[in-house]
């Protein structure tokens, strides 16, 4: 069977898997089963500038966060600067690799290969370092509750079984010949929907306990420069949500090359907005003031933990925060 072509972009190809995926070349709406083991073969220009555009797009946000990072943090360890460089050098690392696979650069198996290794390697940095930046960010609550420390223990085993499965996918569906690779080729179809779903409901359960913590520390003030911090916070949880689904909804229409163009910059708008999240915490910091009646979450952010037990309107028991201002440059 031959490789599918269409003259018009705008054309859904067939879903079915092709017998053969030698030289498979995909148009812009293409199956993930294509797109694993071709690139970009469509007429129109606009769509390889548009993939070109978005590849440069997530590589420069990245830049800017690894930038930032480093002019921002005072101190170069811990959890949230070190899941936020991660982060942003899988950003780099996923775009460049696509730009190579799907713009037809990489013209030799070896340079193929070493497309596809800086692919899934900037891929793995990407996807859970930003899961992590979600869970370092639960520190400011609690970091050493329970429900924290489970899900770090998810994160990691989600990391350690899905990331190798669908390299091994790619690889194989790159590699191999004939039936074998057809097989590969449908187990990659089936992990790719795999992984995305459930490193979606990663981040999706990482951001609702983080709402809720943020929801809770709400209750302890009436003040309305936290409320409003605290909604805008909320607003920005509500927007990596919709951006997760947008990635997710390409791949189940079989709009392969779509999702893989702009799942990197999802990502980098994501880490942008985390960069967000962190400035506005400073600048909250920056200004304490008392509130009476209420709880001054400002002071107690900056005295890394508290005893509400004597405070009005509080549960009788210890709010433990973290200080994220010691990474801060003065």
């Amino acid at each position: 069977m031959q490789p599918w072509t269409s003259s018009k972009d705008n054309i859904m190809p067939p879903r079915s898997v092709p017998a053969s995926y030698e030289n498979t070349t995909i148009t812009a709406f293409g199956s993930s089963g294509r797109g694993v083991t071709g690139g970009y073969n469509g007429i129109s220009q606009g769509w390889e500038i548009t993939i070109s555009a978005l590849c440069a797009l997530a590589a420069y946000n990245a830049a800017e966060i690894i930038i930032l990072t480093f002019v921002t943090f005072k101190r170069y360890r811990g959890a949230y600067f070190l899941s936020l460089l991660v982060a942003a050098l899988g950003v780099i690392l996923n775009a460049l690799g696509y730009f190579i696979k799907y713009m037809g650069f990489a013209k030799s198996d070896a340079q193929k290969y070493g497309g596809l290794a800086i692919v899934v390697i900037g891929w793995s940095a990407m996807v859970t370092g930003h899961s992590l930046v979600l869970w370092s960010r639960l520190g400011l609550f609690d970091g050493n509750s329970t429900a924290s420390k489970l899900l770090l223990r998810a994160i990691i085993i989600n990391g350690i079984v899905l990331h190798p499965t669908t390299t091994v996918f790619v690889f194989g569906a790159n590699m191999a010949k004939g039936d074998i690779q057809e097989k590969f080729v449908r187990g990659y179809v089936i992990m790719e929907k795999i992984q995305l779903t459930i490193f979606f409901l990663q981040e999706l359960v990482l951001l609702g306990d983080y709402v809720y913590q943020a929801l809770r520390m709400l209750r302890y003030s009436s003040k309305k420069e936290t409320r409003r911090l605290l909604t805008q916070l909320f607003a920005m949880s509500i927007i990596i949500i919709l951006l997760d689904c947008i990635v997710i909804s390409f791949e189940y229409a079989n709009f392969y090359l779509l999702q893989v163009a702009t799942k990197a910059v999802v990502y980098s708008i994501k880490l942008k907005l985390e960069f967000a999240v962190l400035s506005r915490l400073v600048e909250f910091i920056s200004r304490p003031r008392q509130v009476s009646g209420t709880l001054d979450l400002s002071k107690a952010i900056a005295s890394h933990s508290i005893s509400v037990e004597n405070q009005p309107n509080t549960p009788q028991r210890a709010l433990k925060l973290a200080d994220p201002s010691i990474y801060i440059q003065e």
